[in-house]
């Protein structure tokens, strides 16, 4: 299994509700195996420009912003916003 790492924010979105902790890591499950090549059904997308090397993950109106690093076995949430909010600059 791959270690979790939350910035400040991110886990300020999963303490205040916004998404459970549960469904968070089922999430990064799905990212991990999708691009490791299995057919799962999870809707992500290369992000690009200044975001180079990061997967956006979409969850309704939710946008997760992971950097996945499996050589490290790391996977580093960013950011989870609103779709409003979440493309904005660091």
């Amino acid at each position: 299994m791959l270690r979790i790492e939350l910035s400040k924010k991110a886990g300020k979105a999963v303490s205040t509700g916004m998404i459970t902790e549960k469904r968070l890591v089922n999430l990064l499950r799905k990212l991990t195996e999708r691009l490791q090549g299995a057919e799962v059904n999870i809707d992500y997308k290369e992000l690009k420009g200044e975001w180079k090397g990061y997967h956006r993950v979409r969850v309704g109106d939710l946008r997760i912003i992971v950097f996945v690093d499996f050589r490290q076995r790391l996977i580093f949430v960013d950011s989870i916003l609103p779709r409003s909010k979440a493309y904005r600059k660091r």
